[in-house]
């Protein structure tokens, strides 16, 4: 595929650097164009290269592909075949109770400044789009009690199946925000009921896993997603979930799940285990004008 051949081809320098800045409760990745590059005014023939500095706030690596693009046809020059470049950018760093971000700079295309041509007539407007991608995988343990009757009183430990789970640890700029457990007596065995609470807590999209890095036009969002107890077989029905995976192209979304589950004790602690996959693209647009050589001064 045409970006493997880009992988190898293109030898991009990167200059990496610490921002000593602390964010509290930093979290997440932000792309910026650079000062000027490009310029927010461009002649035609004039050269240019788009610089672009990666933040990365969040408490895990970004490993995945930056490309740029540009709006004008081709017959007009500019970016030619959307230039990309792998990057890797360091986690935040912890310091007490801030995080300091890591920085990534960086200028594509990499092998020297490009330029518009055959301008005629009037100016026009090139709208030049930096795109990261990048993919993510986490799994979400949390030790829960569940009841094989909720109206039963446990002395000697706290239970409480009928529960909001809050103040979730979650990697990745897809959070879980909250989670309500309950559980219902059915005959003779137990249903385990959670609604999932997801939440887009970075300005990004979700898309296909297996999309990122292709020039693939798609028409669905889908993050995969699984769950299960560890101490039990059972497994979870999920709605609107289809095919272990969710539509995800708001930045809000409940699922609900159920099991059928059987408990000979009063009560038993279990971990409850979530699964997320997914793709992720941030993207930051800057306007240029285009002036044509008819209306230099």
């Amino acid at each position: 595929m045409r970006y493997l051949l880009l992988f190898l081809i293109l030898g991009l320098v990167l200059i990496s650097a610490c921002n000593r800045n602390g964010v509290s409760g930093g979290r997440g990745t932000t792309i910026e164009f650079l000062k000027n590059q490009p310029p927010s005014t461009i002649y035609e023939d004039q050269t240019f290269q788009v610089g672009i500095q990666i933040t990365n706030s969040a408490d895990y690596d970004i490993n995945g592909l930056l490309c740029v693009f540009d709006t004008p046809s081709d017959s007009f020059g500019g970016i030619p075949e959307r230039p990309c470049e792998p990057i890797i950018v360091d986690k935040g760093e912890q310091e007490k109770n801030k995080i300091i971000p890591s920085t990534l700079i960086t200028y594509l295309p990499s092998k020297g400044g490009v330029s518009y041509t055959n301008l005629v007539g009037s100016r026009i407007n090139s709208n030049i789009v930096a795109s990261l991608e990048y993919s993510n995988e986490d799994t979400i343990r949390i030790e829960t009690c569940l009841k094989r009757d909720p109206s039963i009183e446990t002395k000697d430990v706290k239970c409480n199946s009928d529960t909001t789970i809050t103040k979730i640890p979650t990697k990745g700029p897809v959070t879980i925000t909250k989670i309500e457990q309950s559980v219902v007596p059915e005959a003779g065995n137990q249903r385990v009921i959670l609604d999932i609470s997801l939440s887009n807590t970075v300005a990004g999209q979700v898309i296909n896993s297996e999309n990122v890095g292709n020039e693939i036009e798609q028409e669905e969002n889908l993050l995969d997603i699984n769950i299960g107890f560890l101490g039990t077989t059972s497994s979870f029905t999920c709605r609107p979930v289809k095919d272990g995976r969710i539509e995800f192209n708001r930045n809000e979304r409940v699922i609900n799940c159920n099991s059928i589950i059987s408990m000979n004790q009063d009560y038993y602690t279990d971990t409850l285990v979530i699964k997320l996959g997914y793709g992720y693209r941030i993207t930051k647009t800057v306007s240029a004008n285009l002036i044509p050589k008819n209306e230099e001064i």
